[in-house]
């Protein structure tokens, strides 16, 4: 067979230029069956044998972490060919749902990422219950492709899920991860609940009659809309990477696709067709707080994955621990919260009630990545073949108390989102504050401006994904990663 690499690397390629252009709106949703298909060979039972033998035989660790990474990326590959159908079932069916608005039929995908900007609170609850009477419609589908996935985990070895989750974090104790989510939740719940309630307030809504839209509204900070214009963003982000010696502008690699076409999606996300030659940033910012920090974090990503030595072996580009990626992002949007750069930049004048209103949105990214990940957890016990429904509505239930607003919607929606699970982005957020802390002590309150903080962020981004997020915290010296910290950065005082 052919080297499993290079294959391997040829697969994400291929499959990352299909999906570059789906989310530019050039051509509808991306063939992934015709890929998986065309790399079979990929997923085979043959190529798996072959990947577990070399990782069984290679004598140094080194060598059998790289073995491994490849082999559990093929295992996850084999389980996503076998449930193609009923995944890209549901995908179409969300992309096509829609909404009915005022009398006008709207699209459901750009609702749930731009209908918070209605101003008018009963046409937002209009489109709250659209999007609740889709999300339902499709529950069983969720749920139906959850199982099937599950049910191929469990012919390769693990069941419950939490045998996988296990396997593809070893040096994560997921049982003390889950306690402590519980208890940053209680430690951040008194400050939440003022926040919320003057979040609220601001956005003219009864702080006991809060739809999930109106949440979002609020932490959009809409009052502060005026400060971050579209037309800003990239100096704002210069603001930052400048001094560190990585503008985005600078990278001949990365790219930047803000166009607003017909068929372009909503959201911003970060594809890397070549690792680390050919990366885009793919957004359609419309000015506000909420563009500049996705922006801000998918930016702070792509640059990360520039500077990844090319020699590296694709395991150590391509794979490894996805809370990376959400540490690099944070390392860049996290700066938006940061007094320093608050306090400097065009907010200066109002600099106290700023970071007052802004304790919203980031309490609420905590508490509901703490709320996603305990149901993961949950999800996680059970057997292949239960009924993951109760699990599910249990979690939409909590994550209404939790989160202070109505949240009837369906639960497994949430819990199949883009991007790393809510485990992963906890410890991504807990490295980036950790880091920035570290950071701010060896090059000043404003490290961002230091050519040496940007030598030392580059020296570790050329290294790719060969160290864990706790390999790294190990190494630069930062304690053990933990979600106490993140408590005490987020809490006023």
């Amino acid at each position: 067979m052919s080297d499993p690499r290079d294959r391997y690397e040829e697969f994400r390629s291929a499959r990352a230029r299909d999906f570059l252009a789906w989310c530019g709106g050039r051509k509808p949703r991306a063939d992934l069956e015709r890929l998986y298909a065309e790399y079979g060979d990929v997923t085979s039972g043959e190529r798996l044998d072959e990947l577990e033998r070399e990782f069984g035989s290679a004598a140094f660790a080194d060598a059998r972490e790289r073995w491994r990474r490849l082999w559990r990326e093929h295992q996850r590959l084999r389980a996503d060919a076998r449930t193609l159908g009923v995944a890209g079932d549901l995908a179409a069916r969300e992309g096509g749902q829609q909404v009915r608005v005022g009398g006008e039929l709207r699209g459901a995908p750009r609702l749930e990422w731009l209908g918070w900007r209605e101003a008018d609170r009963d046409t937002r609850a209009e489109i709250q219950r659209g999007l609740e009477r889709g999300a339902t419609e499709l529950e069983d589908l969720r749920a139906e492709l959850r199982g099937r996935r599950a049910g191929e985990l469990a012919e390769m070895g693990f069941d419950p899920p939490r045998a996988w989750d296990e396997a593809l974090r070893p040096d994560v104790d997921l049982a003390a991860l889950e306690a402590a989510a519980e208890s940053l939740l209680a430690a951040t719940e008194p400050a939440y609940r003022d926040a919320l309630a003057a979040g609220l307030a601001a956005v003219r809504v009864p702080a006991d009659a809060a739809l999930p839209i109106d949440l979002q509204r609020a932490c959009a900070l809409p009052a502060w809309q005026p400060a971050f214009p579209s037309g800003r963003i990239a100096d704002a982000l210069d603001s930052i990477a400048a001094g560190l010696g990585c503008r985005p502008g600078d990278r001949a690699g990365l790219h930047f696709d803000t166009e607003d076409r017909p068929a372009k999606p909503p959201g911003a996300r970060c594809i890397e067709c070549e690792l680390p030659g050919e990366i885009h940033v793919v957004a359609l910012p419309r000015g506000g707080f909420s563009d500049y920090r996705v922006l801000f974090d998918r930016t702070g990503t792509a640059l990360a994955l520039s500077f990844a030595s090319p020699s590296l072996p694709v395991e150590q580009r391509r794979l490894g621990d996805p809370a990376l990626r959400v540490a690099w992002g944070e390392l860049f949007a996290g700066r938006l919260f940061d007094p320093e750069w608050i306090e400097r930049g065009p907010l200066a004048q109002r600099a106290a009630g700023f970071e007052r209103d802004a304790r919203l949105p980031r309490l609420a990214r905590l508490r509901f990545a703490a709320l996603r990940a305990i149901a993961e957890c949950a999800l996680g016990r059970l057997p292949a073949s239960a009924d993951v429904g109760p699990a599910a509505g249990a979690f939409a239930g909590r994550l209404g108390d939790g989160l202070g607003c109505d949240w009837s919607g369906a639960g497994l929606k949430l819990l199949s989102t883009e991007g790393p699970g809510a485990l992963d982005e906890l410890r991504g957020l807990c490295l980036a504050g950790q880091l920035a802390e570290k950071l701010r002590e060896r090059h000043g309150r404003r490290f961002w401006e230091s050519p040496r903080a940007g030598d030392l962020l580059k020296e570790i981004w050329n290294t790719g994904t060969h160290y864990s997020a706790a390999e790294w915290a190990d190494q630069l010296e930062l304690g053990p990663l933990e979600l106490d910290f993140l408590a005490r950065e987020a809490l006023p005082g």
